[in-house]
């Protein structure tokens, strides 16, 4: 049998008719075989291409929460170390500060862990997530509150 890679015009001019049907069956399979193999290659970029597109909108959505929580941290910041006109007794202070500190420490770790490592941080916010969800639903978050007048 011929060698396809191998092949020259020069020998298919001696060729039998058996020969060259048994050559163009060979040729024929090889093209099969190909065609086979591109396909496969072709779902597999295309599963990459997924992938790909994925992450990317995993990546800006995270990047849209830190951003969210950056900017909630620096308000946070500014009303605990920003100068305060209103005068509030000792309970509602202590009651302001100790909010202001959960949530504080709150969106540290949320920002820490949307900056670690993508996997370790959806496992983290996951629990997370499953832990504080009760917590939560029972109050209004603590930026939103304002201490009573006196």
């Amino acid at each position: 049998m011929l060698d396809v890679n191998a092949l020259k015009a020069a020998d298919l001019q001696g060729l039998s008719k058996s020969a060259v049907t048994e050559f163009a069956a060979a040729l024929l399979a090889q093209l099969a075989a190909q065609s086979e193999q591109l396909s496969a290659r072709d779902a597999v970029i295309a599963e990459k291409d997924e992938y790909i597109a994925r992450r990317d909108r995993e990546i800006k959505f995270k990047d849209a929460k830190i951003e969210r929580i950056t900017f909630e941290l620096a308000r946070l910041k500014a009303w605990k170390f920003g100068t305060r006109t209103e005068a509030m007794n000792a309970e509602q202070r202590q009651m302001f500060e100790d909010t202001l500190a959960e949530d504080e420490a709150d969106l540290a770790a949320q920002l820490e862990a949307l900056q670690g490592d993508a996997e370790s941080a959806d496992k983290a916010a996951g629990a997370r997530q499953a832990q504080t969800a009760p917590t939560k639903a029972a109050r209004a978050p603590a930026s939103r509150r304002t201490p009573p007048r006196t």
